[in-house]
């Protein structure tokens, strides 16, 4: 065991380097001198990432002189409550130093006796700017009393939630007017970083977030910073509710998404959230009591849009959330046979004694044809078997298939021909149960009429993952989602931690209600040996269905150690499947998966930065005749 870890460690250390070495003759001597800058400093690999990113004084200039736009005022509304000096002062002079001049600052202030500094400081910059509004509070309304105290000032079109020890980029409303102007979205949030209180050059990390999907926002308010939304919609819903205190932005943030879907995401960091002592963004227990709000918050979501299902704190700021089943609809699972019967059975008797859900069936798709040469011996055998495996579950069935077909024509077949059930779940033969709820899991999600395909949380024996989604986009079309990871860990902010819309799931464990497989049809048969799977879920989607993974429906689906080091479940990247892929998706592809920020790497699965937007290619800077990077 000592000699096979130890030659593990040295294969790791061995992938790493050549890892090193193939990107350093990509992107050349300033990748190197980046890496030599930055080891074992995230803080220096932060503020060079920033700086990367920066806008040039030009760029600012130019900025300021175009002016506001009519119809585009913001105001950005900041609840104060005994804010340290040099934060609040530092908070305003952020929204002063805007590149796009049509804004007002609404500050309600809540503060006690002992911090009257915080009245004299804010009066003086009334003085100084007119723009800057100020409401001295009787008393502390709380955060969600403050918060709308400050509505009451606002008079912009477009209202900016901002907290009282932060800081804005100076073209963060720009950019938000850009987009506005550009696509007139009713909600608009952009990426943010976390900071020391020391100073926003110290950079602990970034949140590059995803673009909008309805089951991110229940299970966690993502959106978060910088979030800007109509004011007239505070007409159709109201302000915010201080009983949701501590997780009022993401109740405020559910009505909004009931009312409107115009949501768009700048992939920018625009907003500054300081980890000071009493921040949640330092310190996750500092807000404890905003989890349990925030749980409150989504189960009232889901009873006022008529959706049966409650939710409850799991991780920090992150809501697990369980729907009520409708009756008990049969499943049919479809698995085709890879190994002999004895095998078989092994997998069967997992299913069985794991699973919860009493009502289904399992349909075994048979293209392992006795030699004709053996003859009869062979078929008797077979025959045997099965009738030994039916006569210890009845609920098996068998079907079978000439061999040569692609396992997407014959599930094709064995869907039409074999399942009689309401849900048809496409279940690789290998996979051993680790949830004994796994089905309902997936069921209480493929109910929901929005919902095209459900995917589940796959692990290698080790127990390092294997499927988790997957997502659009890079050399190969398709990039694992988080495979780098292992059971128990929690991911990018916790995304291996809830359910969530994705581009595309794997039919190791596939879920799909019958009446959505009929209407596409199923499996495209021109998909020989891979990629069928994500082509039915981005044909869901183009037409307007949600594609969804949870982490809560776990199993075991085989160990293949020599392949850890590529892509899990790409087997022809260069084949007639992936060109006919890529020819089929090439629009989507380009445009890049809206569940994975760009500024994320595409090409390592594990929601790094993508430094190789930043150190480009320098065969691609030869052909594009742009010289050296």
């Amino acid at each position: 065991m000592k000699i096979t870890q130890q030659k593990s460690r040295i294969n790791r250390t061995a992938r790493k380097i050549l890892r090193e070495i193939r990107r350093l003759r990509q992107y050349g001597p300033a990748y190197a001198w980046w890496r030599i800058r930055t080891i074992g400093s995230d803080y220096r690999k932060n503020e060079l990432w920033m700086r990367k990113h920066a806008y040039t004084p030009g760029e600012l200039r130019a900025q300021r002189q175009e002016g506001s736009i009519p119809g585009i005022t913001f105001s950005v509304i900041v609840p104060l409550y005994n804010t340290p000096e040099r934060f609040l002062k530092e908070m305003i002079e952020s929204v002063l130093g805007q590149t796009y001049p049509g804004w007002e600052l609404c500050l309600g202030d809540g503060s006690d006796e002992q911090h009257g500094f915080v009245t004299e400081i804010c009066e003086d910059y009334t003085r100084r700017d007119e723009r800057i509004r100020y409401r001295k509070l009787e008393k502390n309304l709380g955060i969600s009393g403050n918060s709308n105290a400050c509505l009451e000032m606002a008079s912009g079109q477009f209202i900016a939630l901002m907290d009282h020890d932060d800081i804005l980029h100076e073209a963060a409303l720009y950019e938000v007017t850009r987009v506005i102007r550009d696509r007139n979205p009713d909600v608009i949030y952009t990426d943010e970083a976390v900071v020391e209180s020391a100073g926003i050059h110290r950079i602990h990390h970034f949140f590059h977030k995803q673009d909008f999907g309805i089951d991110h926002l229940r299970s966690n308010n993502y959106f978060c910073h910088l979030t800007v939304f109509r004011r007239c919609l505070l007409g159709k819903i109201g302000g915010f509710r201080s009983e949701y205190d501590g997780s009022q932005d993401h109740d405020l943030m559910l009505r909004i998404i009931a009312v409107t879907d115009r949501v768009e995401h700048i992939p920018k960091v625009l907003y500054f959230w300081r980890a000071s002592e009493t921040s949640s963004a330092n310190d996750n227990q500092a807000k404890a009591y905003a989890y349990t709000a925030g749980a409150k918050a989504v189960t009232e979501h889901l009873r006022v849009s008529g959706i049966p299902g409650s939710a409850f704190p799991d991780q920090p700021g992150i809501s697990r959330i369980v729907y009520e089943i409708k009756g008990k609809p049969l499943v049919s699972i479809l698995m085709i046979r890879k190994g002999s019967y004895q095998e078989l059975e092994q997998h069967i008797l997992s299913i069985v004694e794991k699973t919860t859900y009493s009502r289904y069936e399992i349909v075994i798709i048979d293209a392992m044809i006795p030699d004709e040469e053996k003859g009869a011996d062979e078929k008797q055998n077979r025959d045997e078997e099965r009738r030994r495996i039916r006569q210890r579950w009845s609920f098996i069935r068998f079907f079978d298939q000439q061999p040569g077909k692609s396992r997407y024509m014959m599930y094709n077949h064995a869907v039409k021909e074999k399942a009689a059930g309401d849900y048809l779940l496409f279940l690789d033969a290998e996979a051993k149960i680790i949830s004994p709820g796994w089905i309902e899991e997936m069921l209480m999600y493929a109910q929901r009429e929005d919902v095209g395909a459900v995917g589940a949380m796959l692990y290698y024996l080790d127990d390092t993952i294997r499927y988790a989604g997957y997502i659009l986009g890079g050399d190969h079309c398709v990039t694992p989602h988080c495979y780098r990871h292992s059971r128990g860990e929690i991911g990018y902010f916790s995304r291996l931690r809830y359910a969530q819309d994705l581009s595309a799931v794997s039919d190791a464990c596939m879920m799909i209600r019958r009446e959505t497989w009929e209407r596409f049809a199923g499996f495209d048969p021109a998909y020989t040996a891979s990629l069928g799977d994500m082509d039915l879920c981005l044909r869901m989607r183009k037409d307007g269905m949600l594609v969804l993974w949870t982490p809560w429906a776990e199993l075991y689906c085989g160990d293949a150690p020599g392949r850890r080091g590529t892509p899990s479940g790409l087997r022809d990247f260069n084949g007639p499947d992936a060109a006919f892929f890529r020819k089929r998706w090439e629009k989507q592809i380009l445009a890049g998966d809206p569940y994975y920020n760009p500024n994320l790497s595409l090409d390592r699965g594990d929601y790094s930065l993508a430094w190789e937007t930043v150190f480009r290619s320098r065969r691609q800077c030869r052909r594009e005749g742009t010289g050296k990077t």
